[in-house]
């Protein structure tokens, strides 16, 4: 009985030890916040927006821009294109080589249309991923 007791306690400890180790999303990593109120600032001044619809995150590996309820939200895929290369060629030259965005390999810019209450739906969401010369390319999907 106490064999028994001790390999089901030890199979129980095993499964909720692979539970706590397995990624199931990437932490949130905070880079300071001079970092990318500096960022957030060249991109509202690159595309005219204004600072209240602009908003950055980062993971250990992906920048996000949201661009909320911007001039693009209802305009044509090729509009939103072209103004997320603008955002992701600002994005690419802030974070290089500083060192709290070196695992950054993904910049998405999504397009959020936002209503009062706050639920938000995603338009569009454009994705630049790091090449092997560390450029960021525009991934088609």
């Amino acid at each position: 009985m106490f064999k028994r007791s001790l390999a089901i306690l030890a199979a129980i400890v095993a499964s909720a030890a692979v539970a706590v180790s397995t990624p199931y999303a990437q932490p949130s990593i905070q880079p300071p916040d001079a970092a990318l109120a500096s960022i957030k600032n060249a991109v509202v001044n690159a595309i005219g927006a204004e600072t209240s619809t602009i908003e950055l995150s980062t993971t250990a590996k992906i920048f996000t821009v949201k661009v909320v309820n911007g001039k693009f939200v209802d305009a044509t895929p090729a509009g939103r294109e072209n103004e997320a290369a603008a955002i992701e060629s600002i994005v690419a030259n802030a974070i290089a080589g500083q060192a709290q965005f070196k695992g950054i390999v993904v910049i998405v810019v999504e397009y959020v249309k936002r209503r009062n209450g706050g639920r938000s739906r995603v338009v569009d969401s454009i994705e630049f991923r790091k090449d092997t010369t560390g450029a960021f390319r525009h991934h088609m999907t």
